[in-house]
């Protein structure tokens, strides 16, 4: 078993979560169409507290949107990281007429990047300008080269480092305690930030992202459990259904019973041969890094192709799970009762603020691995191993046969 850190979560039942519509981009274009709205100033007060009440703020960055440490980029993530839009502080800085959004289109299961620029001096417009899917307003500059490609993904760092942003290593402030200061004294003043919905508490790690303690480890594990499904999407495109389904059992380590090792050892092929993670990985001839949500000068390059961290979980764990989800949406009650059994598994919380954020993310993609202290994942796996490994062997028997 590797080696897993904790991370936020608790548990509820698929399906039966209560929770507000979601804000979408659409909803977003609605408003600023409906209101006449021509700058992010005007803009801010007018979307739901759920979009300001979570954000993250990069003191440096490699976007269009230039930061700094008193004009940061804020990038609200909200209460679920479905809808991210970015914006900064200061005219001076490039990027100030843009709102930079993402989309995650659940039933594509992919992100969608988008633009809006909003008139200015500069750019002549005489009302706000909507960019086409994955390019910018102007039309002139594509998404795709900075965020991995053909199918784009959210570019944000592994846990526990997040370079440019503030309280980037997870710990405290630590020398950015006096510029964050600084930043604060303005903050309740300023044109834009005033919108931002404020942290109620401070200390270490790091609380500077709204109603969010350690906004940067949630807004990574919200964006890592929807590229988890985006990449069971890839990978299921690239294989068949066997390869799909032997790299979900191998990922999560699920162990083949008597006799389906008997029904195995039909086709005389060599099952655990042919289903290594990274053989089969290797199969999609998809480049790793189309996988991944980190930047493009990412230095884990000694991880398996499959196994970087994907938010605060595995992107072999992802994948899998993102196998078994689309199952389960295509009608496997199987394996749905067996997640709804997962997700509902006792943890070790620490409050309802943490059974909250459990619930989002299992809202986007459930882990049998809870993070607790006690770790219940061998028991969560009992729920849905044994099918997910019959259904295995019925389509590698099928395909195998010799």
């Amino acid at each position: 078993m590797r080696f897993r850190a904790f991370v936020i979560v608790a548990g509820m039942i698929l399906g039966t979560a209560a929770h507000s519509a979601e804000f979408t981009y659409e909803d977003l274009v609605s408003i600023v169409k409906n209101k006449s709205i021509t700058t992010i100033d005007t803009l801010l007060p007018e979307l739901p507290e759920s979009l300001r009440g979570g954000y993250t703020l990069m003191k440096k960055s490699r976007s269009q949107q230039e930061a700094s440490f008193q004009n940061p980029r804020a990038i609200l993530f909200g209460e679920n990281g479905k809808l991210t839009c970015a914006f900064n502080g200061d005219a001076s800085q490039d990027g100030y007429d843009l709102l930079e959004c993402i989309q995650f289109r659940e039933k594509e299961k992919a992100f969608d990047l988008r633009q809006i620029e909003f008139p200015s001096k500069l750019n002549g417009l005489t009302g706000p300008r909507f960019s086409e899917r994955n390019r910018s307003a102007d039309g002139k500059i594509s998404c795709l080269g900075c965020h991995g490609g053909a199918d784009p993904r959210p570019n944000w760092n592994e846990y526990p480092n997040w370079p440019g942003a503030y309280g980037e290593d997870d710990t405290s402030l630590g020398s950015d305690a006096t510029a964050y200061a600084e930043y604060e004294k303005t903050r309740d003043s300023h044109p834009r930030y005033r919108w931002l919905i404020q942290e109620k508490t401070k200390g270490a790690p790091f609380e500077g992202g709204g109603l969010f303690a350690r906004p940067n480890l949630v807004f990574g594990d919200l964006i890592g459990r929807m590229n988890g499904r985006r990449a069971g999407r890839l990978f299921q495109a690239k294989s068949n259904e066997w390869q799909s389904l032997g790299f979900a059992f191998r990922a999560l380590e699920c162990t083949p019973n008597a006799d389906q090792i008997k029904k195995l050892k039909i086709s005389r092929a060599d099952y655990l041969k042919l289903t290594d993670l990274e053989v089969l990985f290797k199969q999609t001839e998809i480049p790793s890094r189309s996988f991944k949500t980190v930047t493009l000068d990412d230095n884990s390059k000694n991880q398996a192709s499959y196994e970087h961290q994907s938010g605060f979980t595995y992107l072999s764990d992802s994948t899998a799970m993102a196998i078994v989800m689309d199952r389960i949406e295509a009608g496997d009650d199987v394996l749905r009762v067996g997640v709804e059994k997962i997700i509902a598994s006792p943890d070790n919380r620490s409050g309802a603020a943490d059974l909250l954020q459990f619930q989002r993310l299992n809202q986007i993609l459930p882990d049998p691995d809870h993070f607790s202290t006690v770790s219940n994942r061998s028991t969560n796996l009992t729920y849905i191993c044994p099918r997910l490994v019959d259904l295995f062997a019925e389509a590698f028997v099928n395909a195998n046969l010799q």
